[in-house]
């Protein structure tokens, strides 16, 4: 019997503040990091003020997983530019603190 892994998805949006609102379901590892790495970096291609991460539906996150997310802050045009991560789960949450990205990141809950 073998065990099913939650699809991954990403989903990329625009809230009506115009912030670039990325959600990501599923596992976030190796397998999934460059994706999610594309995702990103065409939202701040955009142009957006705001990067919204909404981290709801994440089963699972590992340091791949982390990497897209801790790289991206390096790559927006602006300090003034915000990284929201949206709701992160217990586990994701205990590996953004290990990565001390919530400094550099808001945590909204």
């Amino acid at each position: 019997m073998s065990v099913l892994k939650p699809p991954f998805e990403v989903e990329a949006s625009t809230s009506e503040g115009g912030a670039a609102v990325i959600a990501v379901h599923g596992e976030v590892d190796i397998a999934t990091a460059a994706d999610l790495a594309q995702r990103l970096a065409a939202a701040v291609d955009s142009g957006a003020q705001q990067l919204v991460i909404d981290l709801t539906d994440v089963s699972f996150i590992d340091c791949a997983g982390v990497r897209p997310i801790a790289s991206i802050r390096g790559r927006l045009p602006q300090e003034s530019c915000q990284v929201v991560l949206r709701r992160p789960p217990p586990l994701a949450r205990k590996v953004i603190e290990l990565f001390d990205l919530d400094g550099p990141c808001v945590i909204e809950d």
